[in-house]
């Protein structure tokens, strides 16, 4: 679930949202969990896990709405942890590149040794080690 379930927003001039007319200074809310799991936009799997939707081919092939996917929020209002956020995660990814060796393997492992990189509907199977 997003950290922030429910955004609010302030309607500066009158305008129309969809088939509905807003007057100036009406508070509109909207939370981005069913955005971000809407089948029109995501497909029948829209509510599942799959890392490979964000891949560069996927993107191109299904061209989704700028703000379809809101994991820092968007505009003038949007996370300004956003950019500490990502560098955060290549700090973290670096750490475990340079401790640990990645190998993909063909046999079941047991837990304390493997984790499973999910691919779409595919699974790889990775054996986690070490390194002295």
């Amino acid at each position: 679930a997003p950290p922030i379930g429910l955004v609010a927003r302030q309607v500066k001039s009158e305008t129309t949202l969809g088939h509905t007319q807003l007057p100036a200074n009406t508070t509109i809310c909207f939370s981005p969990f069913p955005l971000q799991r809407d089948p029109v936009e995501w497909g029948s799997r829209a509510g599942e896990f799959d890392p490979s939707r964000f891949l560069p081919e996927e993107i191109q092939e299904n061209a989704r709405h700028s703000h379809s996917f809101l994991p820092f929020g968007a505009g003038a209002r949007a996370c300004i942890g956003a950019r500490f956020a990502e560098v955060q995660a290549m700090v973290i990814l670096s750490i475990l590149l340079e401790n640990f060796d990645f190998s993909f393997v063909e046999r079941t492992l047991p837990a304390h040794y493997a984790v499973n990189l999910n691919f779409g509907k595919r699974q790889l199977p990775v054996e986690v080690s070490e390194i002295r």
